[in-house]
């Protein structure tokens, strides 16, 4: 019974974690316009998934949104353009499902 307790704790404060950002994401930025091609570059595809069952939707939200300025980050992006977003559809009314493209500013010059 003790096990059940410590493992139920265990996943309840998981559940409520958010997702951290890492060293250079907090510049990333989001859009839900195209970037300007003369601008920024194409980098990759972006993406987050994220179910919270002791977690507000804005804590969820945020964790998806970190999650996805890590992944823009860790390919030097600096922007994020949203192509699709999920929240809160049939019974799971506490999921969100976020698509996006990352981009980088262009150097001038190239």
């Amino acid at each position: 019974m003790k096990k059940a307790c410590l493992l139920a704790t265990f996943y309840f404060l998981i559940s409520c974690a958010s997702t951290e950002l890492i060293s250079g994401a907090e510049q990333v930025r989001f859009t839900k316009s195209i970037p300007d091609a003369d601008e920024y570059e194409y980098i990759t595809d972006v993406s987050c998934s994220y179910t919270g069952s002791f977690s507000s939707i804005l804590e969820i939200i945020k964790s998806c949104r970190n999650d996805m300025k890590n992944q823009a980050a860790q390919q030097s992006g600096t922007l994020v353009f949203i192509e699709n977003e999920q929240m809160g559809s049939g019974s799971c009314l506490k999921c969100i499902y976020m698509v996006g493209s990352a981009y980088r500013k262009k150097q001038p010059g190239l």
